[in-house]
């Protein structure tokens, strides 16, 4: 007995320990609460996806369909396409439904049904057209549009919670929001970390991310949307450096950070600046509203509490000590919807089934009578437009290699280095310093050899004579080296030139200056 004892006050703290765990992750993930998580995602995701849907629509047949040319990601791998590609008119009438669906969810009429519905649209037309509609953003909202169909998202803010509180007001009963557990809202927030995770994890193995060169290819094109802040950031390579290794700590770090407290708001607060970033300096606007939409996730029914009770208080204040600015807020606000004629219970719960339908008639129908490829016109069907003869010869001609001055992407005189990066740009150097010239390629290109030529400024033949001259092989998986000049009391000081030859070939000149110490 005497020996048991202690044995038993040892293991009683880890038990303690084990059931508080226990109990914690069950607090964590099937908590009771009002889901105005979801409902704020459920909002806030169908904007974007809405929107890429609208533009989409008219291009149906050609994308989604049989009568088109569909661009199925089965066939990228050799595979049967899994998913049927139905005539034109078909497809028409259901992305109809899923545009509806789209709708519906926002509105909140049959939420989870309309998210659903949302979810598969997304599936499978992003299926079909992997050139164009799958993408990383399609990706993340199908599995939003999937979480959110096992959540109560239409409990508030809806059609759905309108038209419970109306019946729940006809029988005399008072009405709160039906409450649900936690693990939808949970595993959105699991998610969006685990999206940031797996980021920065396929970054860390691509040192074209860590050196810049490949923010820097993105900067310079229009590839997604124009970007006022694209080209001034590509040439200050250094922010990138710096810029690459926050991104990557702060991916690395979400999951752990963003759960509550001061590391959900500075975390957050850092991913909607990181995000309104890239729509600056990569032109992406989807993909950080649909980011966005998913921070909705971690907004917790205290959160809707505190802010109640804040905004109460301010337009309590506003109503004591300025009568005259609530009467004008009040005429501007939208009118309540129990103004609005009252739909009976049985119309908001069955209307959807005859709507769906109906509105993919009415897609198919419109379609029809737009007639967006002439088929149905006066003369019959468009004929095809016969293409330029110069422009199939250039098509089909053989490749030419690039010429050897258009591979030279930078050539620039500095001091020192950062992360292979050079710190500045400068003109006059000390007559004991050291002179870093860097030369950057364009990628792709073939095993070069690089000529640093240091000449006088003055004379014939692009400046006379050469002084020094250095050599390299830059081989095809590198995109950049530094030539390193340590100068000495031997080269007066004066004007000179640092030429940079590729393969033999003079692609470029850079003037400076050496100064007396």
């Amino acid at each position: 007995m005497t020996t048991a004892e202690p044995d038993a006050a040892t293991d009683a703290p880890e038990n303690l320990s084990l059931s508080e765990l226990k109990r914690n992750v069950g607090r964590f993930f099937f908590a009771e609460e009002t889901p105005y998580g979801p409902a704020a995602v459920r909002i806030a995701i169908t904007l974007p996806i809405l929107y890429e849907a609208v533009v989409r629509w008219p291009h149906v047949r050609e994308l989604y369909s049989a009568d088109g040319a569909p661009s199925s990601l089965w066939h990228t791998y050799g595979l049967p396409n899994a998913m049927p590609e139905l005539p034109g008119w078909a497809a028409v009438g259901l992305f109809s439904v899923y545009v509806f669906a789209l709708i519906t969810a926002l509105i909140g009429w049959k939420a989870r049904t309309s998210c659903t519905l949302a979810a598969a649209g997304c599936f499978y037309f992003a299926n079909l057209d992997m050139t164009g509609s799958l993408t990383k953003y399609t990706v993340v909202a199908t599995h939003l549009f999937l979480l959110l169909s096992l959540s109560r998202c239409g409990a508030v803010w809806s059609v759905d919670a309108r038209a419970a509180k109306r019946a729940a007001e006809s029988r005399g009963e008072a009405w709160a929001p039906e409450k649900s557990s936690a693990w939808p809202r949970r595993l959105m927030q699991i998610l969006i970390g685990s999206v940031y995770f797996g980021a920065a994890f396929t970054k860390l193995h691509m040192d074209a991310f860590f050196n810049g060169d490949q923010m820097t290819y993105w900067m310079v094109t229009n590839v997604n949307r124009v970007h006022p802040l694209g080209p001034m950031m590509a040439t200050n390579p250094v922010l990138l450096l710096m810029g690459a290794y926050a991104t990557c700590l702060w991916e690395l770090t979400f999951l752990m950070m963003a759960w509550r407290g001061w590391g959900r708001r500075v975390w957050l607060t850092m991913g909607i600046v990181f995000h309104f970033g890239t729509t600056l300096t990569l032109g992406l606007f989807i993909f950080p509203l649909v980011s966005w939409a998913a921070y909705w996730a971690f907004l917790s029914e205290r959160d809707v509490v505190v802010f109640r009770q804040r905004f109460g208080r301010l337009r309590e204040t506003i109503r004591t000590r300025r009568p005259e600015l609530a009467r004008r807020l009040a005429s501007l606000w939208p009118p309540k919807f129990g103004s609005l004629p009252s739909v009976p219970a049985p119309a908001v719960r069955w209307g959807y089934l005859f709507a769906a339908p109906l509105v993919a008639v009415i897609g198919m129908g419109a379609e029809s009578r737009l007639d967006p490829y002439g088929e149905r016109g006066p003369n019959g069907p468009l004929p095809l437009k016969q293409v330029d003869p110069a422009l199939v010869r250039a098509m089909t001609a053989p490749h030419r290699p690039p010429r050897t001055v258009d591979l030279l992407w930078d050539f620039d005189l500095g001091r020192r280095l950062v992360g292979d990066n050079l710190l500045g740009r400068d003109e006059t150097f000390s007559q004991t310093g050291a002179i870093l010239a860097q030369a950057w390629l364009s990628p792709p290109h073939d095993d070069v050899v690089l000529q640093c030529v240091l000449r006088y400024a003055d004379g014939p033949d692009r400046g006379g004579p050469p002084v020094a001259r250095q050599s390299t092989v830059l081989t095809r998986d590198r995109s950049r080296h530094t030539f390193t000049w340590n100068l000495d009391e031997c080269l007066m000081p004066g004007p000179y030139r640092m030429s940079l030859l590729i393969d033999g070939e003079h692609v470029a000149d850079e003037f400076f200056a050496i100064a007396a110490d």
